[in-house]
């Protein structure tokens, strides 16, 4: 067990930049995990349990989705496919041309998450009613 590596929180949740671009298309900040940047230029990722940053300074904070809170805007199933209403060939174009492009699995639902939202395929409110509220 010595060569055992423990994944860090920053390869579970969505990268900076998605995570603000998750925001600018109105996804409801309520998440686990913030990045939170006010005196530095790059994110600082925050736990909700041990940061007072999302309420106190909320403008210098968006939310850092988890690959659960992700699948959970993607009503992904249990083995984290995506519902058969998008099996539609921009969808399966979308993947084959863009998937290698992210290292983890957080990325990937998040880039699939932007495509589906910025193309109308799935709605801003339909995010925010899965997430916990």
């Amino acid at each position: 067990c010595q060569n055992l590596e423990i994944m860090k929180i920053e390869k579970q949740v969505c990268s900076l930049n998605q995570s603000n671009k998750l925001k600018e298309l109105g996804i409801k900040q309520k998440s686990f995990f913030y990045w939170f940047y006010e005196w530095v230029q790059f994110g600082v990722l925050v736990d909700i349990e041990h940061s007072t940053a999302p309420t106190e300074k909320p403008e210098f904070v968006t939310s850092a989705f988890t690959m659960s809170e992700l699948g959970a805007m993607l009503n992904v199933t249990i083995d984290g496919v995506l519902p058969e209403k998008y099996n539609k060939k921009e969808v399966n174009a979308w993947f084959a041309i863009n998937a290698k492009y992210y290292q983890t699995e957080a990325d990937l639902r998040a880039g699939i998450l932007i495509y589906l939202l910025e193309t109308g395929l799935l709605a801003v409110s339909t995010c925010n009613s899965r997430l916990v509220k």
